[in-house]
């Protein structure tokens, strides 16, 4: 990946944090893998061959197994 691109991704997803911490949060709620891969492709043009995407599906992952142990309200 370029260094202007990972510029424009960073820059995208700072300014659309709010909607994107909110986005990850459902689809790990929902356990929805396949909804944000095609979030992931479609909004931030982040492929399956990119580094950053494996890191988000860790992350994506991770916080599933977070929100599964929380306590149910």
């Amino acid at each position: 990946m370029t260094s202007k691109r990972r510029r424009t991704i960073e820059v995208e997803v700072h300014r659309r944090k709010p909607e994107f911490l909110w986005m990850f949060r459902k689809f790990a709620r929902d356990r929805d893998d396949a909804g944000f891969k095609a979030y992931l492709s479609d909004h931030l043009d982040i492929q399956p061959d990119d580094p950053e995407y494996s890191a988000a599906m860790r992350e994506f992952w991770n916080l599933v197994r977070a929100l599964e142990n929380e306590p149910r309200r």
